[in-house]
């Protein structure tokens, strides 16, 4: 891969930059040359509620560590890859999500680095998408500040978490030829609860769940997520008909388990909204749906941003 960083050194320019990159590429006693052409638009300064952030720093990608798929039942088991693989970038996995915002007006940066690294007061909203390492005292306590007081709006999407359902899965390297077990489950939601910790917001870390949501007159696939646990009451709280995830053991232990929906179904939170701060705190329990060629759940992400004030 090739990584490139770009600063415009006049801040009132505006127009087109363009230019080649020429990189040596040698192998062994053999060199060949490549010229890649680069061609970028420079705007001005977009105003702070067109201005979004993505999170990266929290998301674990493999050979870093093992983390489970974020979609525990498939259409089909035989196609089911226990390893979440794709690295939830915008991208790769999260690329229409990132063709659909951009085409809406937004434009998004993404954070390399913790939460300490920006200036809440420059962006309109935080996105923390399928996070997966734990965020710092002092993340934590930034970013209360930065809701409560500079009003920047964030939006918190988990995924599955279920020690029962962790135990039962496990990655086999082939090239280390090591069974490796998960870091945490499709995002981490114990890490996630302490971060919402000041907003009186928390997830269940028991159970995974399955349903179909009804928003709006669109039909929202929630594959296996998280349901909320604790939330204030004057919140904005969404309910839905969801079923439990159980799983069905394999006989050899190390191989992957099969996962299937109960017939019975509950009407659980997977959404809600706060609204007593300078800024806006978003919590959704599935990250599946905002994934892939064709996300479900776009027309939710675009409500977050507008309907709900952000």
């Amino acid at each position: 891969w090739l990584g490139v960083h770009l600063r415009v050194i006049d801040p009132s320019f505006i127009g087109i930059v363009e230019g080649d990159i020429n990189v040596k590429v040698q192998v062994k006693n053999r060199q060949q040359n490549l010229t890649i052409p680069v061609k970028i638009t420079v705007v001005p300064c977009p105003e702070r509620s067109k201005r979004v952030l993505w999170d990266q720093h929290h998301s674990i990608s493999f050979p870093q560590a093992f983390v489970p798929a974020d979609e525990l039942i498939s259409d089909s088991q035989v196609n089911f890859n226990v390893l979440d693989w794709p690295a939830d970038h915008l991208y790769t996995n999260f690329n229409s999500l990132f063709d659909y915002l951009r085409q809406e007006g937004y434009y998004l940066e993404v954070i390399q680095e913790n939460l300490l690294s920006f200036d809440a007061k420059k962006y309109g909203t935080l996105i923390l998408m399928d996070s997966e390492k734990e965020f710092s005292n002092r993340e934590i306590l930034k970013l209360e500040n930065d809701v409560k007081e500079k009003g920047i709006n964030v939006i918190v999407i988990a995924d599955w978490y279920s020690e029962e359902h962790l135990n039962d899965i496990h990655f086999f390297d082939q090239e280390t030829k090591r069974w490796y077990p998960p870091e945490t489950g499709g995002s981490n939601v114990p890490a996630i609860n302490k971060l919402l910790m000041p907003f009186g917001i928390s997830f269940r870390t028991q159970g995974v769940f399955s349903g179909i949501i009804f928003y709006k007159g669109c039909r929202l696939k929630f594959d296996s997520g998280s349901v909320l646990d604790k939330y204030p009451d004057h919140a904005n709280v969404y309910f839905s008909r969801l079923w439990s995830i159980r799983t069905i053991k394999n006989k050899n232990a190390r191989k992957k388990a099969k996962y299937v929906a109960d017939t019975e179904e509950e009407n659980l939170p997977f959404m809600a909204s706060v609204s007593s701060y300078k800024g806006n705190i978003i919590v959704f329990g599935d990250s599946s749906c905002f994934q892939g060629v064709d996300p479900s759940c776009l027309p939710l992400l675009k409500d977050m941003l507008v309907d709900f004030g952000i």
